[in-house]
């Protein structure tokens, strides 16, 4: 396997951190918070979508639809829960 190439090797400029975080899911922007009041050099890291995946394709977005559809359904079947009569005008 050949060596990987290094910042100075690529030519890139470095930076230093006291704590790096990798993901901003659920817990990494509490724990990069925290380290950064505790006067630590943090640096966040995410790949996709601030949040993760619950809250942009997972748990949020599904509980949402399923809410919503619920929501439909009942609607369809208002007239089981109450008496429904013609308004004259």
């Amino acid at each position: 396997m050949p060596p990987r190439p290094t910042a100075a090797s690529a030519n890139i400029d470095t930076e230093n951190f006291d704590a790096i975080i990798v993901g901003a899911g659920q817990a990494g922007p509490g724990i990069a918070a925290r380290c950064s009041r505790e006067g630590l050099k943090t640096a966040l890291i995410e790949r996709h979508h601030f949040g993760g995946t619950c809250v942009n394709v997972g748990c949020v977005p599904t509980k949402t639809l399923v809410d919503s559809a619920r929501s439909v359904r009942l609607a369809q079947r208002g007239a089981e829960f109450a008496r429904v009569r013609q308004l004259r005008t």
